[in-house]
């Protein structure tokens, strides 16, 4: 009786995926006695559930499923992802499929935004954890863009502080009323860190454009010339 009840067990778990192996090693009898109890009433289902394997309950299949969408919409791509968790890309790919477009748009369209805000191809991949070649290609076609600029994160130009402000790099060589810069350059250009601006910026030094948030010189001249007001 006690056979019987143990070959019942070893059936339900052929049924449920484990291999004779995994199933003979739990028993503490050889996968031959295992075959010879069960074969008679198969087939059974692949196994899934090996001996010397790692495996993940359904709920955390699914979080790494997730987890693999969100990093795809964010434009990593497939390859990275399997070497990360060790899995082969037909298997992220499979996971994966009929939940994009990859990357999504809206990261596509933040990319596009930062590259029209001069950021280069090699500062937006890495905020976004993805290669510059994946950047340049998806935003490419929805081009042209500035010229990356030349200063890193955090520093600030007339050039940067006119895009910020929503007015023409003429314009802003004309303001009188700027902070001071923190520093000039060897070359005699003035350089403010991020910071600085912000501050001047939240002071409301100069007045907002309702219509379309620049803050120019003159919003009444401003209002006119851009918007007929």
């Amino acid at each position: 009786m006690v056979d019987s009840h143990r070959e019942l067990d070893w059936l339900a778990r052929c049924r449920a995926g484990e291999s004779v192996r995994l199933i003979a090693q739990r028993a503490g009898v050889s996968p031959w006695e295992v075959t010879k109890a069960t074969t008679r009433f198969g087939p059974f289902p692949p196994a899934d559930r090996q001996l010397g394997r790692t495996y993940l309950t359904t709920f955390l299949l699914e979080e790494r499923r997730q987890r693999w969408i969100a990093d795809r919409r964010r434009g990593v791509r497939v390859k990275e992802i399997a070497e990360r968790d060790g899995v082969n890309h037909q298997t992220v790919t499979r996971g994966t499929s009929g939940w994009g477009p990859y990357p999504a748009r809206e990261t596509v369209e933040a990319w596009v935004e930062a590259r029209q805000h001069r950021r280069s191809l090699g500062a937006i991949a890495m905020e976004f954890g993805v290669l510059p070649a994946t950047v340049q290609r998806f935003t490419t076609p929805l081009g042209p863009f500035p010229r990356p600029s030349q200063m890193p994160d955090g520093i600030e130009t007339r050039e940067s502080i006119a895009r910020r402000t929503g007015v023409s790099d003429s314009a802003v060589r004309k303001w009188r009323h700027l902070p001071e810069p923190d520093w000039v350059t060897a070359k005699g250009r003035p350089v403010w860190l991020s910071s600085t601006i912000d501050r001047w910026l939240e002071s409301e030094a100069l007045p907002r454009c309702g219509v379309c948030g620049a803050r120019p010189v003159s919003l009444t001249f401003h209002l006119g010339y851009r918007h007929g007001q």
